[in-house]
């Protein structure tokens, strides 16, 4: 376990203001190990899927996080509104009006793919996109939304003849990751909770005690990924998993 599991970090990222050209600020105060883990899993391209009520700061936290992103990765946003700004040097920005690219991105053979606001008709071409290359994407859920549920709602409706069963196995294997943001009482976003997905069960990685995120000391089942990439026992420690 670290030394100091609570010890707080600010990061900090640039937004598009409201009318769309301006930028502004947004801090994120996290605990540390939060942030390097979250961090690890952009850089080692975990898919990830960042969920919260509108207004909540999903997409401001993962430009955040992305200044961890390796400068040599290609990265490439879709997005029906802009919103990401993302901290590394080779970025393509996409706009769409309806249906994802799949076609066009899987062509281009980026490194990552960053998806905004994922829509319920989305859901047959980002599941060909995200078993293919790297994802992280962004879904609006209300505070006491079930993400996992409504995705495999959005996936059967979309897709005729899956079964739920079927359904539920894909959204795990797209999604392994999923971090929850809420407001807490003075109407502040905040992570509620990291959590794996796993075909039996979510696992929270990171989750509030006594008003704060802290880890709960379970690894994820993908930490032999992240080991690959060179994040081994001494990066277990700083994420605050027990051995």
């Amino acid at each position: 376990m670290p030394s100091e599991p609570d010890k707080m970090t600010t990061i900090t990222a640039d937004v598009l203001a409201e009318n769309g050209q301006d930028t502004v600020a947004v801090t994120w105060e996290l605990p540390e190990a939060a942030i390097l883990f979250l961090q690890a899993c952009l850089d080692t391209q975990v898919n990830m899927l960042v969920i919260g009520p509108v207004g909540t700061g999903k997409t401001s936290l993962i430009n955040a996080l992305s200044s961890r992103i390796r400068n040599d990765l290609r990265l490439i946003t879709v997005e029906r509104q802009a919103g990401y700004l993302l901290a590394s040097e080779h970025v393509l920005a996409l706009a769409i009006d309806h249906m994802l690219p799949t076609a066009s991105l899987l062509h281009l053979r980026p490194d990552r793919v960053f998806v905004g606001n994922i829509e319920p008709a989305d859901m047959p071409e980002l599941v060909s996109l995200g078993l293919g290359i790297p994802l992280c994407a962004t879904l609006r859920v209300p505070d006491d939304g079930d993400a996992v549920q409504q995705l495999i709602a959005h996936l059967e409706k979309q897709m005729a003849g899956l079964s739920r069963q079927q359904a539920a196995a894909l959204i795990v294997q797209l999604f392994p990751l999923i971090v929850r943001i809420t407001r807490d009482s003075s109407d502040q976003p905040h992570i509620a909770e990291v959590s794996e997905q796993t075909p039996t069960e979510r696992r929270a990685l990171f989750a509030l005690k006594d008003g704060h995120l802290q880890p709960t000391g379970l690894q994820p089942a993908f930490m032999d990924r992240l080991a690959r990439f060179g994040y081994g026992i001494e990066s277990s420690d700083s994420f605050g998993f027990a051995d």
